[in-house]
């Protein structure tokens, strides 16, 4: 179970890095834009089935597990 102090932390951090990435956006075409984002616990694999052997995210396995976690 994760704590105020731990989600507040989390947060913060998250603000700081969805400010970063619309820092970078500015230079972009609206195509090339990071519309939404999530910082995951732990990094995609194969293994685990989030990612394809050639090593493309399996957006759809990648949501589930994610919103299993929300």
């Amino acid at each position: 179970m994760r704590t105020t102090k731990t989600l507040s932390r989390k947060q913060r951090f998250e603000k700081i890095f969805e400010e970063h990435l619309r820092n970078i956006s500015r230079e972009l075409a609206s195509h090339e834009k990071v519309r939404r984002f999530i910082l995951a616990p732990e990094p995609f694999t194969i293994e685990a089935g989030e990612m394809t052997p050639t090593l493309k995210i399996k957006r759809k396995v990648v949501e589930r597990k994610v919103q299993g976690r929300a």
